[in-house]
């Protein structure tokens, strides 16, 4: 049997990056989940799934979900890419929330959640995505600046521009966590 799967769904790279990362070193087996060749998940003992965070929602997560049944004796872990800031405990905890929600109950106390930092970059973002981004960005500029929170600053100030850098290093406990789940054994 395999160890280590590492599923993801990227629109713009940032997903692909960590899950690339995590696959080279815990030697496991990268899937784009767009592909239309799936693997055997039931060939696995770790899924982990990358998936960006859009709108509060984490893009792909329905790959989880659709392999509930398949999960019963695998360790799941969840690799949230997204621009919030993940020093602040209400986003972590927003996070946390929006990713359980989405998937079946029975999961719960078995999945593991880790975020890292995503980015963006408004030259590349498709259509959807830049309307999106613009409608966000005049509902937040109409804020009173006492009401903001510091996300809704951040994204006052870098609308239009490239933002952040994906800091690959990010994935370093996700490996770590996998690594540790091998050594008891």
């Amino acid at each position: 049997m395999n160890k280590v799967l590492v599923a993801y769904k990227s629109n713009y790279g940032s997903a692909k990056a960590y899950a690339s990362y995590i696959a080279q070193h815990t030697h496991g087996t990268l899937l784009d989940t767009k592909e239309e060749e799936q693997l055997a998940i039931d060939q696995f003992k770790t899924i982990v799934f990358c998936g960006s965070l859009y709108a509060g929602k984490l893009n792909g997560l329905s790959y989880i979900s659709g392999n509930k049944m398949k999960l019963d004796d695998k360790n799941i872990i969840i690799v949230s890419v997204g621009t919030l800031d993940i020093g602040l405990p209400s986003n972590v905890s927003k996070i946390q929330q929006s990713i359980l929600e989405s998937l079946p109950e029975k999961l719960h106390s078995r999945v593991k959640i880790f975020y890292v930092q995503g980015t963006v970059d408004y030259e590349k973002l498709g259509l959807k995505h830049k309307a999106i981004m613009g409608m966000l960005y005049h509902i937040t500029k109409r804020k009173n600046k006492a009401e903001m929170s510091p996300d809704d600053m951040t994204l006052i100030k870098t609308y239009g521009t490239k933002w952040k850098e994906i800091n690959i290093a990010l994935a370093d406990p996700v490996v770590e966590y996998i690594e540790t789940l091998y050594k008891k054994k």
